[in-house]
């Protein structure tokens, strides 16, 4: 999570690609962290970033280097959420 004062991040490096529940876990924590107004505003692009994965699942994963950023709309202070893979492979289950 970017934008706004905000710098939240979670890795995930690991031998085995996150797995769909994995990703959506991650997600929620970085929701928790965030101060409830801006929980509020970057709600709707959690949803969207919970969808790519669903999305990336379906076609058998996604293989370095993805980013994808999930903005919210018409914000002023770039608030978004960053899908990014580096290395390997993700979201294959």
């Amino acid at each position: 999570m970017q934008g706004g004062g905000i710098e939240l991040s979670e890795a995930w490096a690991a031998a085995q690609p996150p797995s769909a529940a994995e990703a959506r876990a991650m997600i929620a924590r970085l929701m928790d962290r965030l101060p409830a107004r801006e929980r509020r505003l970057r709600a709707v692009i959690a949803v969207r970033a919970a969808e790519f994965v669903e999305h990336c699942i379906r076609r058998g994963g996604v293989e370095a280097q993805v980013i994808r950023s999930f903005k919210v709309d018409g914000d002023r202070k770039a608030r978004r959420l960053d899908i990014e893979v580096h290395a390997g492979k993700a979201f294959t289950s």
